[in-house]
């Protein structure tokens, strides 16, 4: 039996994510999308890569009194957008809302189902943490529990985004994070060499994850959630090359390739070239 679900917002970068994840998701039945901008679109024309079964959805104005029958409704609204309207979709559609709105508010579950499960099961209004939080818990929560790794070896570089309650949990937490004043005032070669004796004090070696939208979507556009204000194309070369000569890495993941999003698979390419500098590829 299908799940069937709605997205509201699927216009944007998160409800365009959640599209994503929706229609390769063998139980999901995508049957509801709504937007502003894009209203009276079909999906095919928003995402040219959308699958077939879907290409001829057509994106309805968002209003929370028409909805059809749902299962679940994904939302990713403009923080300030979602509380009064989503507040009027019948108690009986789960809602899980991506924006900001319902973090820490009365009634709704925050967190994670991969790093929170008992939280979250059951739960018919979710809370889903920030792009940097959730792209950060989900692979580190199961190391920290089983004492894997210490909080003072993870460093986080580049870090934008954040909401005031992730704030509070990140400077509780002991972990190192970078943010991108940091790098604006003492430059990449600085945070990196610092971010690295910190990932190298007393371990086997450096696990790396490089989330594509670290990069400015100038540079990187088909990403899951695309900020301004990411680093440049030779900053994110140079932090990859430093990873390179320090000839700790042991592992290499690169996440956030959103290829529906992407222009002429610039931002693919571009993942292969920080790959290879992180490999040891060098200019001389």
């Amino acid at each position: 039996m299908s799940i069937r679900v709605g997205i509201v917002g699927i216009s944007g970068f998160g409800g365009g994510e959640a599209m994503r994840l929706v229609a390769s998701h063998p139980s999901f039945e995508l049957i509801y999308a709504a937007g502003e901008g894009s209203a009276g679109s079909r999906l095919v024309d928003r995402f040219p890569g959308v699958p077939a079964k879907l290409a001829e959805l057509v994106i309805e104005k968002w209003d929370p009194v028409t909805l059809p029958k749902l299962d679940v409704l994904f939302a990713s609204l403009p923080t300030g957008a979602s509380a009064e309207a989503l507040a009027r979709v019948p108690k009986d559609v789960k809602i899980v809302d991506i924006g900001g709105d319902h973090r820490y508010v009365e009634g709704w579950a925050y967190g994670l189902a991969d790093v929170w499960p008992a939280q979250i099961e059951g739960q018919i209004r979710v809370a889903n943490p920030g792009c940097f939080p959730a792209a950060t818990l989900n692979a580190l929560a199961p190391l920290l529990a089983n004492k894997l790794i210490e909080p003072g070896n993870i460093v986080i570089v580049g870090a934008r985004d954040l909401d005031a309650q992730e704030r509070k949990i990140v400077k509780k937490s002991g972990i190192h994070v970078f943010t991108m004043r940091d790098i604006d005032e003492r430059g990449m070669r600085d945070v990196m060499s610092e971010a690295l004796k910190y990932a190298m004090d007393d371990t086997a070696g450096v696990a790396v994850s490089l989330d594509m939208d670290f990069v400015d979507p100038a540079d990187a556009p088909g990403v899951g959630t695309p900020v301004r204000g990411g680093v440049t194309y030779r900053e994110a070369h140079l932090a990859m090359e430093m990873i390179a000569d320090s000839e700790a890495m042991v592992s290499l993941e690169v996440v956030e390739i959103n290829p529906i999003l992407d222009e002429h698979n610039r931002t693919a390419l571009l993942g292969v070239e920080l790959v290879l500098s992180a490999l040891g590829q060098k200019i001389l």
